[in-house]
């Protein structure tokens, strides 16, 4: 059998229930010196009294009788005078309540005489005295009246007690509630964030300046938290539209070679040019699938982050080489190059900047007409390199150039180039992410004609080349 687990008690329900513990300790100790002074009182007082009765009543029995037995003894009401024979036998009372006073046995006086000590008889106090002729003389007083004073005193300082302690829980019910409404606030704002409403911040307008500094917090959470949940949100539609997009993509390459294999499978190109040509298309489809997997496995990779040893790079001869490949594939866009100063050095991943390079002179290639010229510029600005890659073709658009940089993102005309010049729009997208990779930054520029995109790298000093070029040899 389970053992139900009871609900725990709110923050306001604890101080409240706190402040009335010590409401009630504080009153009750209050209660108890009260108390305890009202005895200390009665026993010095019951002292005074008993010792001028006492000194009285010796001189009274030492006398001889001559003094009135009963002067002292009737102006206090509580007094009490016993005078006892050597062997314990009442020899006088004295007093209103002396009768109840039971007369101790003669050994208990005979010790409480020799000692002179103030001591309780049952419910009286006093002391006992030895007279010249042997016989006792007790001088006490009746305790009876006095806790009775007590108990309706502490009686009385209870129910003010009760009462204290009844407004204190009040009042601090009230104080708490008022002072925690701000943190009710709080929870509101970030239960409604939470639930995906969006802008929810903490009104922290007459708050404590302890509750300010938490609201403050709290607002920084709920901040973050709102850029959290729109990056992620974000994510998931860049994620969703990228498997769409490579779905299609990859889609239409397949179903081209799928068609093709099935004309070849059913004999219906009997003709060996139509066959050559079916073959041609199924190899540049193929090439395009190639190509398309190398790109998505690229971006990939650099999702997962940047190289973990990334070593130093030189652009100059990079660039050099890049662009004589360029030249051999697009013989019909000539390239040109140059690099004013000297030749800066990066750090980075050597394959992955290659690979950008090459998209951005491919664009030039795939998307401009024959015959149009394209210059590429390497130069160090400060700290970073800097390289433009400018071409005379058709340009991008300005509504464009914000969204080039998306995967699989083509323009207009792109869409419209035939199909073996038709991209999967992913260069550019490699671009920028492989420039992020390195700390740099690739933009698109506005040109009167043509392309003109830059991408700056940060440049190694001297210091961390050489250390960049150790850890590459280790």
């Amino acid at each position: 059998m389970t053992r139900r687990s009871s609900r725990p008690w709110s923050l306001c329900r604890r101080l409240v229930y706190t402040g009335g513990l010590v409401a009630l300790a504080t009153v009750l100790a209050m209660n108890v010196l009260a108390v305890g002074g009202f005895l200390v009182y009665q026993q010095v007082r019951n002292q005074r009294l008993i010792d001028a009765n006492r000194l009285y009543q010796v001189a009274r029995i030492g006398g001889g009788g001559e003094v009135p037995a009963a002067t002292m003894v009737n102006t206090d009401e509580d007094g009490v005078v016993l005078v006892l024979h050597p062997d314990g036998e009442v020899f006088e009372r004295l007093g209103r309540q002396a009768a109840a006073f039971r007369a101790p046995d003669p050994a208990v006086l005979r010790v409480a005489a020799a000692d002179g000590r103030y001591r309780l008889f049952g419910w009286f106090y006093g002391v006992v005295d030895r007279a010249d002729d042997g016989r006792f003389v007790i001088t006490a007083r009746a305790l009876g009246g006095q806790i009775a004073g007590a108990v309706r005193m502490a009686g009385g300082l209870l129910a003010v007690d009760a009462v204290v302690c009844l407004l204190a829980v009040v009042i601090a019910a009230a104080l708490f509630r008022r002072t925690l409404r701000p943190l009710e606030r709080f929870a509101g704002t970030a239960a409604r964030v939470t639930a995906g409403e969006p802008g929810g911040r903490v009104d922290l307008a007459g708050v404590p300046e302890e509750v300010r500094r938490l609201g403050t917090a709290v607002n920084r959470m709920l901040g973050r938290l709102e850029g959290s949940f729109a990056r992620l949100s974000e994510t998931d539609e860049r994620l969703r539209r990228f498997v769409s997009d490579a779905g299609h993509e990859l889609r239409t390459p397949l179903t081209v070679i799928i068609g093709y294999a099935q004309l070849l499978r059913l004999g219906v190109l009997a003709d060996r040019a139509a066959r050559e040509r079916a073959m041609v298309e199924v190899e540049r489809e193929a090439r395009r699938l190639t190509v398309l997997a190398d790109h998505l496995l690229l971006l990939a990779r650099i999702d997962e982050g940047p190289p973990g040893n990334p070593g130093p790079v030189e652009l100059d001869a990079l660039c050099r080489e890049v662009v004589e490949a360029s030249r051999a594939d697009y013989p019909a866009h000539p390239v040109g190059y140059r690099c004013e100063g000297g030749a800066p050095v990066v750090s980075g991943d050597e394959p992955w900047l290659r690979q950008a390079l090459s998209c951005l002179l491919a664009n030039v290639g795939t998307h401009t007409p024959a015959g149009t010229r394209a210059e590429v510029v390497l130069r160090t600005e400060g700290a970073a390199a800097v390289l433009d890659v400018v071409d005379e073709g058709p340009g991008i658009g300005a509504a464009d150039r914000a969204r080039v940089f998306e995967r699989f993102f083509r323009c207009d005309e792109a869409r419209q180039q035939p199909p073996g010049r038709r991209s999967a729009g992913l260069g550019l997208s490699i671009v920028r992410s492989v420039a992020t990779a390195c700390g740099g930054t690739v933009a698109v520029l506005p040109s009167e004609r043509g392309t003109w995109v830059r991408v700056r790298l940060p440049v190694l000093s001297a210091e961390h080349r050489e250390s960049s070029s150790g850890r590459s040899l280790k």
